[in-house]
């Protein structure tokens, strides 16, 4: 048992848990009440993605023990109390969309950059560059195919689990917005480097660069230097967390979420045109 000060904290401690827990709120007049009507109803409050069975021995659990206690019938109200996260939440919506950010980003750095490599080391890019497709059809060509990768990887992680998403809708477009920008991150080092040791050296460095800011941007962020904090931000894998979290939630601020939205959109856009770029090069 864990006693917090209010309501809102109550509410907090459940829906961020990693594990089903029942939050009960103790009236003041609960004396009265017995008195008065000789049973006391309480409000209980439970995660939206806890198992009704698990909820329910909890009650159940609860009602036989404090009526037990009192001496008097004990009801909890917990079916129109479930709690939802905050949009910002630390708890285990944090690691699950950092799962996320991680099988998203590595597939990109590690995989998708062979797309290139092969075209290259079997000596087929050149016939692809003389071919009647475009550069910029080849790009997108191969940017369809680093993106089913990431998205096999992402739908393995929504799968296991499922009942925390709220909003699938912003959680699709949060995916897709984080898969291409993980795509472009690959087809550039594809097309920067010759062979896998140079990718997989450079994919590492990205890897951390990205995806050290986002392990830590709750946990230390308030104790980083102030440029540390105000750059944190704009980097899109800290972008594509932030947008995932809200998915779990049962509002979607568009404050929040538009802005961690177009900075992926954007970054993935200029890595493209560069891509395009430095295949346009290859050519001369």
């Amino acid at each position: 048992l864990h006693e917090v000060p209010s309501q809102q904290m109550l509410e907090k401690a459940v829906a961020e848990a990693n594990e089903t827990l029942l939050g009960l709120v103790l009236p003041v007049d609960l004396r009265q009440r017995l008195q008065a009507e000789g049973r006391v109803d309480l409000d209980g409050f439970a995660a939206h993605w806890a198992k009704p069975s698990d909820v329910n021995k909890l009650v159940e659990f609860f009602e036989r023990q404090l009526g037990d206690l009192i001496g008097a019938p004990v009801h909890i109200d917990h079916e129109s109390n479930l709690v939802f996260p905050d949009p910002e939440s630390d708890g285990r919506q944090f690691m699950i969309s950092l799962s996320l950010v991680v099988a998203v980003i590595v597939i990109g750095a590690f995989l998708v950059p062979y797309l290139m490599l092969e075209e290259k080391e079997s000596h087929t890019m050149e016939a692809l560059l003389v071919s009647p497709a475009s550069h910029s059809q080849m790009v997108l060509g191969k940017a369809i195919a680093g993106l089913f990768y990431c998205l096999t990887a992402a739908v393995v992680v929504f799968a296991i689990n499922f009942s925390m998403v709220t909003q699938w809708g912003i959680a699709f477009l949060a995916i897709i917005c984080g898969s291409l920008f993980s795509v472009a991150i690959g087809l550039m080092l594809g097309t920067l480097f010759e062979n896998p040791g140079s990718v997989n050296l450079w994919g590492g460095v990205i890897l951390i660069i990205l995806i050290a800011p986002a392990s830590f941007e709750l946990t230390a962020g308030s104790g980083w230097p102030p440029i540390l904090q105000t750059l944190t931000p704009w980097l899109p894998s800290v972008a594509l967390s932030n947008a995932i979290r809200t998915s779990f939630s049962d509002t979607a601020p568009l404050n929040l979420l538009v802005p961690n939205l177009g900075i992926m959109l954007g970054v993935t856009v200029l890595l493209l045109i560069l891509v395009v770029w430095k295949v346009r090069r290859l050519e001369n």
